[in-house]
C-alpha cells in the first residue's frame, strides 16, 4: 500500500459547544392577575385609550352580601374620581331580564345634578368571588355621565343560573354564601374639544362654540355640507358679510337675512370669489327664475336644470329659518 507521506492522519475537526450563556428557557407565560390585584387587573383590562389623556382614575370594591333577599334596585357606596361623585346600580334579580344587571351612575344627590355637568369616563366593572379572586366577570365601556344620562352598564352582565351554579371546571359558584365583590375602575378623560362622546341631543352649538350649523329641512342636506363649505372659504365668507346680513325681528326674535343696501346680481358678485369656484351666491335683491338666469348668462359659463334652478332659488329663505 502506497502511503503519501504528507498525509495527516489527523483531520482537522471543527467541535461546536453551545454557548451555555446565550442558552434560555421558554419564558414561563406572565400569570393573569387576580381581581383583588387592582392595579396589575386595571393596566391589562382596562389600558389607556390611544389619543385621549387621563385626567384621573379610580377603583372602588363593594362588598355584596345577601344577594338574593337584596332589593329590585340597590345602590353601592358613594366613591370620587377626578372630583366626580360615582356609584354602582345593581339590580340583583335583573333589570327585566334573567341577567345580573350592574351599572356605572353618577352619585350626586337626587335633583342636585348640576345642568351642565358631565364627565366623560372609561370604565369596567368586574364581578368576583371574595373567596377566589381567580374567578371574575368584566365588562368595559366608554360614556359621557350627563345629567339627563346619568348611569351607563350592563343589563346583561351575568346569567343568574350560573351565578349560583357550580359550572365547567370552576370549583365553586361565582355566588358564593349569597355573597359576591363588584369592583368599579374609572378612568375620567379630558375632553378638549367639548365633544368627546356627545349624543348631540339638546345640543346648543352657539353657546358652547359660538357656531351655528343648518337645519335639514327634507332632502336639503346636500345644501347643508355645500353652504358649510363655503361657509370656510374665505372669499364666499366675505360676500356673505357684505351683500347678506343676518340679524334678528325685534318683535318676535325670529332670524331673517336683510335686503342689501345695494341691488347686486350674480355676475356682479361671482368675481369676488375665488378662483376655479363654480358656485355662485343668488343674493336676495334677485327674485325671479328668470332674473337669475339672466345673470347666469352674463360672462358666466354655467348650466343650470329648471330643477336645479329651483332649488337654487330656495336656498336663502331656507338659510333665513335656520337657528341663529
Amino acid at each position: 500500500m502506497l502511503v503519501d507521506p504528507e498525509f495527516d492522519e489527523k483531520h482537522q475537526v471543527a467541535i461546536i459547544t453551545p454557548d451555555t450563556d446565550d442558552t434560555m428557557d421558554d419564558a414561563d407565560p406572565e400569570p393573569e392577575p387576580r381581581a383583588d390585584e387592582y392595579d396589575a387587573f386595571m393596566k391589562k383590562y382596562m389600558p389607556e385609550l390611544p389619543d385621549q389623556e387621563t385626567e384621573a382614575e379610580a377603583y372602588h370594591t363593594w362588598e355584596i352580601k345577601k344577594w338574593r333577599s337584596s332589593l329590585r334596585r340597590e345602590h353601592g357606596p358613594v366613591f370620587e374620581c377626578a372630583g366626580h361623585p360615582w356609584r354602582i346600580l345593581f339590580f340583583p334579580s335583573g333589570n327585566n331580564v334573567d341577567f345580573a344587571s350592574f351599572y356605572l351612575e353618577q352619585g350626586h344627590e337626587e335633583k342636585k345634578v348640576p345642568p351642565d355637568w358631565y364627565a366623560c369616563v372609561q370604565f369596567m366593572l368586574v364581578l368576583w368571588n371574595p373567596n377566589d379572586p381567580t374567578m371574575y366577570i368584566t365588562h368595559t365601556a366608554t360614556h359621557r355621565f350627563t345629567a339627563d344620562e346619568g348611569d351607563w352598564g350592563f343589563t346583561r352582565f351575568a346569567e343568574l343560573r350560573r351565578l349560583f351554579a357550580v359550572t365547567g371546571d370552576e370549583p365553586r359558584p361565582m355566588v358564593e354564601d349569597d355573597a359576591a365583590n363588584v369592583t368599579a375602575y374609572v378612568r375620567v378623560l379630558k375632553d378638549p374639544t367639548g365633544v368627546l362622546w356627545h349624543n348631540f341631543i339638546n345640543y346648543d352649538s352657539k353657546k358652547e362654540t359660538g357656531m351655528v350649523g343648518l337645519k335639514n329641512q327634507g332632502a336639503t342636506c346636500y345644501l347643508n355640507s355645500l353652504l358649510q363649505s363655503l361657509f370656510f372659504t374665505t372669499a364666499f365668507r366675505e360676500v356673505d358679510r357684505t351683500y347678506l346680513r343676518f340679524t334678528v325681528h325685534a318683535d318676535t326674535g325670529r332670524p331673517y337675512i336683510r335686503s342689501p343696501p345695494k341691488t347686486k346680481t350674480v355676475a356682479q358678485i361671482a368675481p369676488l370669489l375665488s378662483s376655479g369656484c363654480s358656485i355662485f351666491y343668488r343674493p336676495l335683491a334677485v327674485q325671479s327664475r328668470r332674473q337669475i338666469l339672466h345673470s347666469h348668462s352674463v360672462g358666466i359659463q354655467s348650466r343650470y336644470s329648471s330643477s336645479r334652478m329651483s332649488r337654487s332659488c330656495r336656498v336663502f329663505s331656507w338659510i333665513s329659518s335656520m337657528k341663529r
